[in-house]
């Protein structure tokens, strides 16, 4: 499901009124179709994920990039362009 449509800023808050926003249309019932044991396939893949999405790490990162942008606010030298 996309959600490029309605975003309306950028940053976690926007992350987590899309999410909750995402969630609330999977609730709603639709015209589903009937399922059977039969209709079942079953594939495997390993995904691993390595993100930690505890709030301590997403307070941790959210200082991270505050800190990222106010060295960008000082920064004399830009490089602009292909490198």
């Amino acid at each position: 499901m996309g959600n490029r449509q309605y975003r309306q800023s950028a940053g976690f808050e926007e992350i987590k009124r899309l999410g909750d926003a995402i969630i609330e249309q999977l609730k709603v019932s639709g015209d589903y179709k009937p399922m059977t044991f039969s209709d079942i396939k079953i594939d495997k893949y390993h995904y691993l994920d390595e993100f930690d999405k505890s709030d301590d790490a997403m307070e941790k990162l959210k200082r991270e990039i505050d800190e990222d942008e106010e060295k960008l606010k000082s920064e004399k030298t830009l490089i602009r362009g292909n490198c």
